[in-house]
């Protein structure tokens, strides 16, 4: 069972969506291997059971981190790989440029300091490491819409430990603090408004950065 109190949060927000990972998996998936490649020592964040994170497993070094150790627990089942729990508002457990590679899919809108935490990834990557993930876009129009219609429902407001509200803009000011390289690839059904306004038509908005 949970033994504190944030912990408590998320085991009871991801025990029902345990062996999968809800919009734009396979998408996802296949992009993040495609990045990674092989051979390179992972750390994905948030792993959960690692639904997401098989998808890039083979032939590569990996760690899970999540704050529930429930599923940190289905997640060495399930890919026979090592875990550490981690609340990502504490203290950053690993080491300077220890990682090829870090992946954080749905995870830095659940964080009081983002900021904080993507500077201690880019302190924990390699010489030319890499750093991809996806958050939801809060301020895509459907968002607005819903939002101006005092419907939240379906909007990144529904979801209670959403404590970061992304728009494209924001996150692009932030990776680019501190990576070399940053790509912001939409995810959304609406593929020609998307490369219109990727701001206002991606449902999900994923990152590729580099040191």
């Amino acid at each position: 069972m949970p033994n504190n109190s944030l912990e408590k949060i998320y085991f009871k927000r991801n025990s029902p969506r345990l062996g999968g990972m809800g919009s734009y998996e396979m998408e996802r998936g296949k992009m993040f291997a495609n990045y990674i490649g092989t051979g390179k020592k992972v750390l994905d964040i948030g792993c959960r059971d690692g639904t997401l994170t098989k998808h890039f497993a083979s032939g590569n070094e990996l760690i899970g981190a999540d704050i529930d150790n429930q599923a940190l627990e289905l997640f060495e089942k399930n890919l026979n790989v090592k875990s550490c729990q981690i609340d990502l508002n504490n203290e950053w457990p690993f080491q300077a440029e220890e990682f090829d590679a870090i992946v954080a899919s749905e995870i830095i809108e659940h964080l009081y300091e983002p900021e904080i935490v993507v500077e201690n990834i880019y302190n924990s990557l390699k010489a030319e490491g890499i750093f991809i993930g996806t958050v939801p876009n809060a301020f895509s129009l459907a968002n607005r819409l819903r939002l101006f219609m005092a419907k939240p429902q379906q909007t990144t407001l529904s979801d209670h430990t959403h404590v970061y509200h992304f728009s494209y803009e924001v996150l692009k000011k932030i990776l680019e603090k501190y990576f070399s390289s940053v790509e912001l690839i939409p995810l959304t059904r609406y593929k020609g408004l998307s490369k219109i306004s990727p701001a206002l038509f991606s449902f999900l908005i994923a990152f590729h950065c580099k040191k």
